[in-house]
């Protein structure tokens, strides 16, 4: 396990990863790294299933090879905007359980096949701003037992129309 999230003094360019084929958990969230990820960084990551990550140093293109990264069961993004198809993305990761936003723009098309993601019980949403179309389409979710937005604006009077296909669906988690 790695983990230096919440140290905003934090500043120096992220390495390489690759050679960390039995890393685990890596978070690296809320920090000052001013280099920018690629999916080379990455590319051995066999045994990582938590990853937590800011959208400062990310590329699309890291962002885009999440599907090789197969482990993954639970994932953080902080501070991404521009995320076009980015829940296509998350499709090739089978075992993807949990699902985290923090300060994120969601107001992207979210396409239909959110429905496939089969193993997803928990997505939380935090301090993100989304549109009625993605609220809708989280309800394709079928899988979910955990959904929580906080701090969103969020559009409570949609949210009936969207648990309601969630046959698994537990709690409901919802502040501003």
């Amino acid at each position: 396990m790695l983990d230096l999230s919440w140290n905003p003094n934090l500043s120096a360019h992220v390495r390489n990863f690759s050679s960390a084929a039995s890393l685990e958990t890596l978070w690296i969230y809320q920090t000052n790294f001013s280099n920018v990820i690629k999916s080379s960084y990455f590319s051995d990551f066999k045994a990582l299933t938590e990853l937590g990550i800011d959208g400062k140093i990310t590329s699309m293109d890291f962002i885009s090879s999440f599907g090789m990264l197969e482990s993954l069961t639970m994932i953080r993004l902080d501070s991404l905007r521009q995320l076009e198809s980015l829940f296509s993305w998350f499709e090739g990761i089978k075992n993807l359980r949990s699902l985290v936003f923090f300060d994120c723009n969601l107001s992207m098309t979210i396409p239909s096949s959110t429905r496939n993601f089969k193993n997803l019980t928990m997505l939380e949403i935090f301090e993100s701003n989304f549109t009625t179309q993605t609220l809708l389409a989280v309800g394709n979710i079928r899988s979910l037992e955990v959904f929580t937005i906080i701090g969103c604006g969020c559009l409570t009077g949609q949210m009936l129309s969207a648990i309601g296909n969630m046959i698994n669906f537990e709690r409901l988690f919802i502040a501003e």
